[in-house]
């Protein structure tokens, strides 16, 4: 399964909140055949070929699994979930209104302040959507150094 990872803080992802990171970014995927989309989650956050198996027969297929904010142990997990979210919605080149209310649900559930939000959209609608390089934040965290679990 996955290994804990540092992230900005230097405080490892656990198992639960590399969980939490999937479950919310599959949540924000509006599309089943996103399968690419999907495997290159697991790929990033750690998991293995059956864990990225079981995910595609059981939790796509059921919704209500994973449409329920995630609330991360830490501060910078949760910024960094949100911005990864932004990028994510934004996919197919718009981001829904649906997909606005459960990312600002996520932000009001880690206590991130309206304002930060609202900064962190209003930056990628204006002038992150225009970057070519759309990585996900954890994928860049992960690259930077992995701890021993």
């Amino acid at each position: 399964m996955a290994t804990q990872t540092q992230y900005q803080s230097g405080i490892p992802i656990s198992p639960p909140d590399r969980i939490k990171y999937f479950k919310g970014l599959l949540s924000l995927v509006r599309k089943q055949e996103d399968g690419d989309q999907i495997r290159n989650f697991v790929n990033i956050l750690g998991f293995d070929q059956a864990f990225f198996d079981f995910i595609v027969k059981n939790i796509v297929d059921n919704r209500k699994l994973i449409n329920d904010p995630p609330q991360f142990s830490n501060l910078d997990l949760a910024k960094l979930f949100i911005k990864d979210g932004i990028k994510v919605a934004f996919t197919d080149n718009t981001i829904h209104l649906a997909q606005f209310r459960w990312l600002r649900a996520t932000a009001i559930k880690n206590h991130l302040s309206d304002d930060w939000f609202m900064t962190e959209m209003f930056y990628f609608l204006n002038l992150g959507k225009f970057h070519l390089n759309r990585s996900l934040e954890i994928e860049k965290h992960e690259r930077n150094g992995k701890s021993v679990a």
